[in-house]
């Protein structure tokens, strides 16, 4: 894969197997009002959680309707109080009620901010998206609910489909499918270019209320101020430090 498809994807961001059955539409006149209220309670069951942390699967594809996975790469997400912790790929966040971070493992690169560097990092925080999108479909399965929230065809948003699965036990998210709204080049399985709109499909497993590394929040862990300035610590010596 090219490195600006890459890249495009990286930046727009921020299943379980089982039996099939068939989907059921709600009624399309409660479809809004339902959708947020389950996005509510699926918001609602990750904050009442302290701590946790779960694992997250990104899955590139180069058009809307394509089952080949262009590129993939693994992630984590985890939450302790009011530090949070995110890695997509080589890049790694953590955000502190004081200092955030944002570490670019392959340039080498340590940005600090003392405002948030991303108030989207939540990945649980879905309810977000209602505030952007004019079309609300809910349908459900067995054991999930269904929803696709849609826009116009410009918009200033990066999505034009967002399609959120939320398992109905207990309103966690098992995956998220967002179809960019833009078109991208890529080269197919033949190396000739060719222009379409890609999709995203972002997995959800492994949720535990155990952090299996809590260091990964300590701010000290990857710089430290000397004489009112930042520089990266032992680990990370080799890294450039910038705000």
């Amino acid at each position: 894969m090219g490195i600006y498809f890459k890249t495009y994807f990286f930046l727009s961001v921020l299943l379980f197997s089982g039996i099939s059955f068939e989907n059921v539409c709600i009624s399309n006149s409660d479809d809004k009002k339902a959708v947020v209220n389950i996005l509510k309670k699926s918001n609602s069951y990750y904050q009442g959680k302290n701590k946790f942390q779960l694992n997250t699967t990104y899955k590139i594809y180069a058009t809307k309707s394509s089952k080949q996975v262009k590129d993939s790469f693994k992630g984590l997400f985890a939450c302790n109080n009011d530090r949070t912790y995110a890695k997509i790929n080589q890049t790694e966040f953590i955000i502190s009620s004081d200092l955030s971070l944002k570490i670019d493992n392959e340039s080498k690169l340590i940005q600090f901010s003392k405002n948030e560097l991303d108030k989207d990092l939540k990945v649980y925080d879905l309810e977000k998206y209602c505030s952007y999108y004019n079309g609300f479909k809910l349908t459900e399965t067995e054991k999930e609910w269904i929803c696709t929230l849609t826009t116009a065809a410009f918009s200033f948003v990066p999505y034009s489909k967002v399609v959120i699965y939320i398992n109905k036990a207990n309103y966690n998210v098992s995956k998220q499918i967002l179809y960019i709204i833009s078109a991208v080049e890529y080269k197919d399985s033949d190396g000739k270019m060719k222009i379409d709109y890609p999709r995203l499909e972002i997995e959800f497993d492994n949720l535990k209320t155990v952090i299996d590394n809590e260091n990964v929040f300590n701010i000290d862990s990857y710089i430290l101020l000397k004489n009112g300035k930042y520089y990266p610590s032992k680990k990370y010596n080799t890294y450039k430090v910038i705000d």
